[in-house]
């Protein structure tokens, strides 16, 4: 039931994120959007929210930001080629960002190292041919999700140490 929940709950907010890009008319870039972050956030862990009211709120505000900040504004290729590296870098630093409400066994945590690496060269390599075809609201696209990732991946970070010493009362 458990794991039902949080599928129908992922699914209604692509659909929800989905819709709003439509209206929009940034179908395309949602779709990109989810395809950098979700398998990246599946592997690599990031912040969650108590309630799923949050959760939602908070993945559509993000997501459509992300989405007109990538087709409305010009931004510097260099500079969002830097911020890319930059991101990339503190993922990979961060990785992995377990919630305290779900551990990972050891055999879960190679598994996910080998899928994570996997998919951060497949985006490191996309993100190097967009650069060089000057796709620049792509570029935008995947660097401000890479940003957003980090983003959560230390907010995650900082939430779980919070937990812990919260619990152990230091």
């Amino acid at each position: 039931l458990y794991g039902t929940t949080l599928l129908l709950e992922g699914c209604l907010s692509i659909l929800l994120c989905l819709f709003i890009s439509l209206l929009f008319k940034t179908f395309w870039e949602c779709i990109v959007l989810f395809a950098i972050f979700i398998p990246i956030r599946a592997y690599g862990g990031g912040l969650h929210f108590n309630t799923y009211a949050a959760c939602l709120f908070v993945t559509c505000i993000t997501v459509i930001s992300v989405i007109l900040l990538s087709v409305t504004f010009q931004f510097n290729s260099k500079m969002l080629l830097l911020l890319i590296i930059v991101s990339i870098i503190t993922i990979g630093c961060l990785y992995p960002v377990e919630h305290p409400n779900r551990p990972i066994n050891k055999d879960e945590k190679a598994v996910f190292k080998k899928k994570f690496i996997v998919i951060m060269c497949i985006n490191i390599c996309i993100s190097i041919i967009i650069y060089f075809c000057h796709a620049l609201k792509w570029l935008t696209l995947f660097s401000f999700t890479y940003f957003v990732i980090a983003v959560s991946m230390a907010l995650g970070k900082f939430y779980s140490k919070f937990q812990k010493n919260k619990h152990s009362g230091s």
